[in-house]
Formats: structure tokens, sequence, C-alpha cells
């Protein structure tokens, strides 16, 4: 009998590219994507104005300041030959007491200083603002500073080629210090060596022709870093006072 061969496999039909089994479940729709919701047109514009006003607000403010101390220092540059100065002239102590007592060292001292202005200017006038006054010993290597107080003087005008004097209190009470500091201060006081310091803090305003400057801080330095002392001040000593003007112009 003869041998039939074995029927050939079915080739398997490949699928075109895009085709879908229509049997198969449909996929879901891609979702859009989400957009950006636009800002109210207001809203855009107040930030707008805003960030351009902050960018512009520090250099307008840094140009004004710089150019108000400029005028300022070349005021004073002009006028320089007769700036106002300032006289240590006096200083009394009506109470000082150094008490000791179990619970430590307690001072009470009553000081009043005497200080001349003087406005040598011809063409000037100054308007000093209300001027406050502290008094200060300076300390040593073993203690540091000691504060006698502070003191106020109102407001007052210096015209041309005027001079004045004013007087001003400092008072401190129950003001405790170590037993070291308290021995000190009351040897100093006794043989007049104790040395003392006077800073002044004002504002002033000068006039010229009518026309006004603006305010402008002043710091007065009386007695120097070291102070001066008693002895020398009641001996006639008046030493000249340092201005500062805007922390970095000293003017001797």
């Amino acid at each position: 009998m003869e041998e039939r061969p074995p029927p050939r496999a079915k080739p398997v039909l490949q699928k075109p590219p895009g085709y879908r089994d229509p049997a198969a479940p449909a996929p879901a729709p891609p979702r859009p994507p989400v957009r950006k919701q636009p800002l109210p047109p207001s809203f855009r514009g107040i930030n707008a104005k805003h960030g351009r006003h902050r960018s512009r607000r520090p250099c307008f403010c840094w140009f004004c300041c710089w150019l108000f101390i400029l005028l300022v220092v070349l005021f004073f540059a002009i006028a320089i030959a007769g700036a106002p100065s300032f006289h240590f002239e006096s200083i009394q102590n009506p109470k000082f007491n150094v008490t000791a007592k179990p619970d430590g060292s307690f001072l009470d001292a009553t000081t009043v200083v005497r200080i001349q202005i003087a406005n040598p200017n011809r063409k000037i006038s100054v308007t000093f603002s209300p001027t406050e006054a502290s008094v200060t010993v300076p300390g040593d290597g073993d203690s540091g500073d000691s504060s006698l107080g502070s003191g106020t003087f109102p407001a007052f005008d210096l015209g041309k080629k005027n001079s004045t004097v004013i007087r001003l209190e400092a008072r401190v009470q129950g003001a405790a210090v170590d037993e070291v500091q308290g021995k000190r201060l009351s040897s100093q006081f006794r043989s007049k060596s104790l040395r003392v310091m006077v800073e002044l803090q004002t504002r002033l305003r000068i006039l010229h022709g009518g026309k006004k400057s603006g305010t402008v801080p002043v710091k007065v330095l009386c007695g120097g870093d070291g102070g001066l002392t008693l002895k020398q001040l009641e001996g006639g000593a008046s030493p000249k006072c340092t201005i500062n003007l805007f922390k970095w112009i000293n003017l001797p």
C-alpha cells in the first residue's frame, strides 16, 4: 500500500499594521491636557505694576539719600571755616556717693555739665533740636565704664557770630557697681583724678540766605576716649569737642 505524505500546516496569517480585534473592548480615549487658567486682567495689571515699583523704588530711594548726603557735605565744605564748635567748659558734682551694703555697692550721683557752643560764621545760623547728653566715667583694665546718668536740653537757635552755654544735669541713683569699681570711683573722686567724658546727641539745621537745609544727625564727644580729669576741668581747661556727622565724618 502506498504511503501518503503528511498534510502541510497552514501558514499563520500576519496581522497588518493598525489591525484591531473587533471583539476586543474599545480603549478609553486619552484625557486632554490640563490648561492653565489665565489670570484676570486686573490681577495681572496689579502684579506687574507692583513688580515695577519694587524694582524702581529702592534705586530711587538710594539715589535720594546719596544726593541729600552729598548736598549736606558740600554745604559743610563751603562753610567749614565757620562750622559750629563745642567746648567742654565745666563740670560739677553736687552729689557723689558710693555706698557699700551687704548686697553690694551702689552709686548715687548728680553731675552738672556746661558745654559752650559757638557759631563763628557770618553767613549761616544754626537751629539745634533737643539735645541728649550722657556722662560716663571710662573704665580701666579691672572694670568697665560707669554711667553717671543722662540729661536733656531743649531746642535752641544759634545766630550768626554768636555763642551760648548749655547746662545739662545728669543723675544716677542706686546704680549697682562692683566692690573694686566702687572703691576706685570713691578714691578718684576725692583726689580729683576721676575722668569723665560727655557725649551729646542732637540734630541741627543750617539757615543761609532764607534757605534751610535738612536736619542732620550730630554726635559730639567731649573728653575724648579717655576722658578728662576733674582737676583739669577745675583748673580752667576748656578742650574742644569732636563733632561726628553721619557716623563717618569727623570735624575736629
